[in-house]
């Protein structure tokens, strides 16, 4: 098969319904289709868009990754945008564990694979869940102001399920709570879920997101509450 592949982590429960009714939201203020055409995934892209000719290779060795992985903690926090692509994000604040995971992913999966973004290449990388990106134009920091004004996202989550696609279709996904390989009709059934997130309390603590700090945008945020606050007229 052909490409593209995507290697993905996409968020479940009521952080995922949180998000979609953002994105439809923004979606149908400004007219922006992108991120809900067909219907809002809420995800944050690990590796990829890319292609391979080794794609049984490509699957043994993420495998071989996840299954060292139980617990992944990431924190959604704000907004942002990506000014040179024109694209407004949720802002995502990664642990040591999320940033070690991509990496893993980008050393093995390079060698074998190719047509890939360039920055899949880079030691650093800007996590992210696309809020809007199609049809924005020269509605950047409209789009990013509404947003702001509206909603203020603040959410401690884990990385569940990584999804990997091929064509924008599931292909399958790693449960990593539960360290198990899931077909696509497994994976997105209700007993599924409630099984990933059984076995997430047993692999995770109440402090996995103490060492998270803010984003730089959500430092920007608290200052300028802050300043506001203090100039206050009472």
């Amino acid at each position: 098969m052909s490409g593209p592949y995507l290697n993905e982590i996409r968020t479940g429960g009521e952080v995922k319904q949180r998000l979609r009714d953002i994105m439809y939201d923004v979606a149908e203020e400004f007219g922006v289709r992108g991120a809900v055409d067909p219907r809002p995934v809420p995800h944050i892209t690990l590796f990829g868009p890319y292609d391979t000719d080794n794609g049984k290779t490509v699957k043994s060795r993420l495998l071989e990754i996840y299954e060292d992985y139980d617990a992944v903690p990431y924190r959604i926090d704000g907004f942002d945008v990506f000014r040179d692509s024109n694209v407004v994000y949720f802002d995502v604040v990664p642990s040591e564990e999320l940033r070690s995971l991509r990496r893993d992913i980008s050393r093995e999966l390079r060698p074998i694979c190719y047509d890939y973004p360039d920055y899949d290449a880079n030691y650093f990388h800007e996590f992210h869940i696309t809020l809007a990106f199609k049809d924005v134009g020269g509605r950047l920091d409209e789009i990013l102001e509404y947003a702001q004004t509206q909603y203020d996202p603040q959410f401690d989550c884990y990385a569940n399920r990584i999804t990997s696609l091929h064509n924008r279709s599931m292909m399958w996904e790693y449960d990593v709570p539960r360290g198990e390989y899931l077909r696509s009709d497994e994976a997105t059934t209700v007993q599924a879920w409630q099984q990933t997130e059984k076995a997430l309390q047993q692999h995770t603590a109440h402090d996995d997101h103490d060492d998270l700090a803010p984003s730089p945008s959500g430092f920007q945020r608290v200052s300028a509450r802050l300043k506001a606050y203090l100039t206050r007229k009472w």
